[in-house]
C-alpha cells in the first residue's frame, strides 16, 4: 500500500515537474493590455474552505514549493543575465509613461495619451474600450506600485529599449459602475514594453502582459 502511495506521488511529481518546465520554457503572453484589463481583475475575498480543500492545498503547496524555488532561481538568473538597471532620471520617465499610460486607459479613453502611444497600438486600446463602454464595463486599475524597471542589455544603448515593469497593482471590472462585491486584493504584474525615444518624448511601441 505503502509502495502504491509512492509511486503515485512519484507520478504526480514527475507530471509537475513537466507542467513546470513546460510553462517555464514556452510562457504564455497574454494579449496586450494598458497595465490592466487582460487580466480577469484582482482577487476577490471569499468565505472559508473545507478542512478537506485546506490539507489538499498544504500538501500540493509542500509538492510545488521546490518548483517554485527553481523557478524563482531561474527567473532571477534570467533576468541578471538579460536585463540592467538605469538611471534615475530614466527610471522616473519610465514610471510616469507607465502611470499615465494605465490612467487613460482607467479613464476609458487614451486619447490624453495619443502623442505618447504607437497608432496601431492607440486604435487597438480603443476599440477595446470601446467594446467595454458598449457592454457597460469599465477597467479600473489603481494602486499602483512599480518595484522593478529594467531594460534588456541588447538595446539600453538603442532609441528603441525593451523595458521590463514588475510590481502590484489593484485591476478590477465595474459594470454598469458599480464595483465587483467583496474586498479586491492587490495582484502581481509583469509587463514587458517596447518604448522608443523620439527626440524628448517617449512613444510606447507594444505591451506585452507577462
Amino acid at each position: 500500500m505503502k509502495k502504491k502511495l509512492l509511486k503515485r506521488l512519484g507520478y504526480l511529481f514527475v507530471f509537475l515537474v513537466f507542467v513546470f518546465l513546460f510553462y517555464h520554457i514556452f510562457p504564455v503572453i497574454v494579449e496586450a493590455r494598458a497595465g490592466g484589463g487582460g487580466n480577469t481583475g484582482g482577487s476577490i475575498s471569499g468565505g472559508n474552505n473545507s478542512g478537506r480543500h485546506n490539507i489538499f492545498q498544504v500538501l500540493l503547496l509542500i509538492l510545488l514549493a521546490p518548483l517554485f524555488m527553481l523557478k524563482n532561481f531561474l527567473s532571477s538568473l534570467k533576468e541578471n543575465t538579460m536585463y540592467t538597471d538605469i538611471d534615475d532620471l530614466e527610471l522616473w520617465e519610465y514610471k510616469s509613461l507607465f502611470r499615465n499610460i494605465q490612467l487613460a486607459w482607467s479613464h476609458g479613453d487614451m486619447t490624453e495619451v495619443k502623442d505618447q502611444m504607437d497608432v496601431t497600438l492607440y486604435e487597438d486600446f480603443q476599440q477595446k474600450l470601446a467594446e467595454y463602454k458598449r457592454l457597460n464595463k469599465q477597467n479600473i486599475v489603481t494602486n499602483i506600485q512599480i518595484d522593478k524597471v529594467k531594460v534588456t542589455r541588447s538595446t539600453q544603448n538603442n532609441p528603441l529599449k525593451k523595458v521590463l515593469f514588475e510590481g502590484t497593482l489593484v485591476d478590477y471590472f465595474e459594470e454598469n459602475g458599480m464595483p465587483p462585491s467583496g474586498e479586491i486584493e492587490p495582484i502581481s504584474f509583469k509587463d514587458i514594453w517596447i518604448i522608443e525615444r523620439v527626440g524628448e518624448k517617449m512613444i510606447v511601441r507594444d505591451i506585452q502582459n507577462l
